[in-house]
């Protein structure tokens, strides 16, 4: 959370913004971001555009408003993503070019605690995604507030068909990037426009920026072509129920990605939760995963991928397939 003055703080709370944000309760599950931590996040965005204007605010900042603004007007989903789920798809390949269905205009991914840091050590704990499928979702926005309203004007590319916007709160700093559709409906991840406040990012956090690119795409490639993988957490039955007051939300469960996912495996590894989770190289690769003249037989990844492969009546059409990377025991 960016928000350090105590009446900035008090103002966001009290903003028609976070209200409505936080009209969804959670059951918050452990060692994931809360929901209302990603919530005071993106009211904050809103809040920025009338106490700096629309001309104080860089445009990143104007970014992060653009998707807040979207999900307060829309309210789209929110989905908690099962922390073997990213493990797994941290030691998969993402394809250069990600043909995406129309999901959703926008959604926010909650993220496990300590699955991906930046530089200076502060999580990353959510992202929000808006799909701009035509210059019509670049329309001007109104915000407006109890005390006056600003007009947020957006311009996208028109030579392009679609536009992705991927926005992130990590630590204080404000971080976008806008990635392209192609005309054959392509994503090229390595190829976006980033921004960090009012600066481009440094190479590290250019690199965290890729890992969150390459992460969120291929977890949009999981919601179309997993459907099965996404459920809703219930409550366990001999849970204790905390007396709702009148004027508060019932509690909502989490919508999960892959809860439950388990990795393939060569065979069954007794110590596999203690493998390392951090990313340790540009491309994802932890140290283990790259051969070395001396290197010892230990367990390690073998790497996943996607693949098109043909579907429907006469296999005409292609659809994504996950090739799930493979945990390899060690041997001896």
């Amino acid at each position: 959370m960016r928000v350090s003055d105590p009446k900035v703080l008090e103002l966001v709370k009290t903003s028609p913004f976070y209200q409505k944000f936080r009209e969804r309760r959670y059951r918050n599950p452990a060692k994931y971001c809360p929901w209302e931590a990603a919530a005071l996040d993106l009211a904050e965005s809103c809040i920025a555009v009338y106490l700096r204007g629309v001309s104080g605010l860089d445009d990143c900042g104007l970014h992060a408003a653009f998707n807040a603004w979207h999900l307060f007007q829309m309210g789209g989903p929110v989905y908690w993503c099962d922390a073997r789920l990213m493990e797994a798809l941290k030691h998969t390949t993402p394809p250069p070019f990600i043909g995406l269905p129309k999901l959703f205009d926008t959604g926010v991914f909650l993220f496990p605690e300590g699955w991906l840091k930046a530089p200076e050590g502060w999580p990353v704990g959510w992202a929000a995604v808006s799909q701009l499928h035509s210059q019509e979702d670049w329309a001007p926005l109104v915000i407006e507030t109890q005390r006056q309203q600003e007009t947020l004007h957006l311009q996208g590319n028109k030579d392009v068909e679609q536009q992705l916007l991927l926005t992130t709160q990590i630590g204080e700093a404000t971080y976008s990037r806008i990635l392209e559709i192609q005309d054959d409906g392509g994503v090229d991840i390595g190829d976006g426009r980033d921004f960090e406040g009012s600066l481009q990012p440094e190479e590290a956090e250019k690199t965290v920026l890729d890992i969150l690119s390459w992460t969120v795409f291929q977890l949009m490639l999981v919601l179309a072509s997993r459907p099965d993988f996404v459920a809703e957490q219930l409550p366990k039955p001999s849970a204790k129920r905390k007396k709702r007051r009148d004027n508060e939300a019932p509690l909502l469960n989490p919508v999960w990605i892959g809860r439950g996912f388990h990795p393939h495996q060569s065979s069954a590894i007794a110590n596999a939760a203690n493998l390392s989770t951090q990313w340790h190289r540009a491309d994802g690769r932890s140290p283990r995963e790259v051969p070395g003249p001396h290197a010892s037989p230990q367990a390690h990844w073998r790497r996943g991928h996607w693949r098109r492969v043909p579907v429907g009546e006469g296999r005409r059409d292609r659809a994504w397939r996950w090739i799930q990377p493979t945990l390899v025991k060690a041997e001896g």
